[in-house]
């Protein structure tokens, strides 16, 4: 085989694995879910919510009572505000969220291994936003609480 070949071979293997491997939500991926927030763009936020989706403490099981709460929220014409978003923890962990065995459970099963969890202080409070990738690679958040009192 040629070296130019070998080369141009070694490339496309190592790039199809690459893209097979499942990145940890960064920064950015964040913040784009903050600006959709923002933005009150529920549908949006319904369709990259997981299923199940833990809001504080509480699983939320029906796709359609997770849909609910992002369309309240935007009907509230809520927002996060000026936001300056931290990731806190990769991978994520349930005991942000709480202490308790539904919240590790929660966590064990359901939030993948490769995901992050961001601390948003915006001017609307402090909240976590947990991010990850479904089996079919898709951004996705997991979590989501605040606003959170001082000492969390």
């Amino acid at each position: 085989m040629k070296k130019g070949m070998r080369r141009t071979l070694t490339t496309l293997v190592l790039g199809i694995f690459f893209a097979g491997c499942t990145t940890i939500p960064g920064e950015r991926d964040g913040m784009e879910f903050t600006e959709m927030i923002n933005a009150g763009e529920w549908e949006a936020l319904s369709e990259q919510t997981a299923e199940p989706f833990l809001l504080d403490t509480e699983m939320i099981m029906r796709r359609s009572d997770m849909r609910e709460f992002w369309k309240i929220l935007a009907e509230g014409r809520f927002s996060l505000g000026e936001t300056e978003l931290l990731v806190i923890d990769e991978p994520a962990q349930a005991a942000r969220y709480g202490s308790g065995l539904e919240i590790e459970q929660f966590f064990a099963k359901y939030v993948p291994e490769r995901s992050a969890t961001f601390l948003a202080q915006s001017t609307a409070g402090r909240f976590y936003i947990t991010i990850g990738r479904d089996e079919d690679r898709n951004r996705m958040i997991y979590a989501f609480a605040g606003p959170l009192g001082k000492e969390q």
